[in-house]
């Protein structure tokens, strides 16, 4: 299978979700699966699928250069106790070191989105400078 065989959009799974002897080279998204830990906050199953859809959409079309992806979320109360949660998004590439994105916002969702949106852009940058410094 080549590294773009694959649905750019397919979500992406989380570490804890793969069923004991899946082998994670059966689908490319598969194989990077998201480790998501969030302190002080749910972990329900509609933020589950949130972030993984959005992981899917936002990171699949590089799904293939991805080796490792650690989400964090965690209440980080501003002065006088106002809301205010950080996000913090590792990826490790193919062959290099790892691209963090780290957001803080009034509320988790917003957070992740901001972060998201930023490690999107760094990705691909990095993935485009490499290409380039190979010609």
């Amino acid at each position: 299978m080549n590294k773009f065989s694959f649905d750019r959009r397919t979500p992406f799974v989380f570490a804890d979700s793969l069923p004991a002897g899946t082998s994670p080279t059966d689908d490319v998204p598969a194989r990077t699966p998201i480790r998501f830990k969030a302190v002080g906050l749910s972990r329900d199953t509609d933020s589950r699928t949130y972030v993984s859809r959005h992981i899917g959409f936002k990171l699949g079309k590089f799904a293939g250069f991805i080796q490792d992806l650690v989400v964090r979320l965690w209440d980080e109360r501003g002065p006088h106790g106002a809301p205010r949660y950080a996000c913090s998004l590792a990826v490790v590439l193919e062959g290099g070191g790892p691209v963090i994105a780290e957001r803080l916002a009034s509320d988790p969702r917003s957070a992740f989105d901001h972060a998201l949106g930023v490690l999107e852009r760094s990705v691909r940058r990095t993935l485009q400078r490499r290409r380039h410094a190979m010609r």
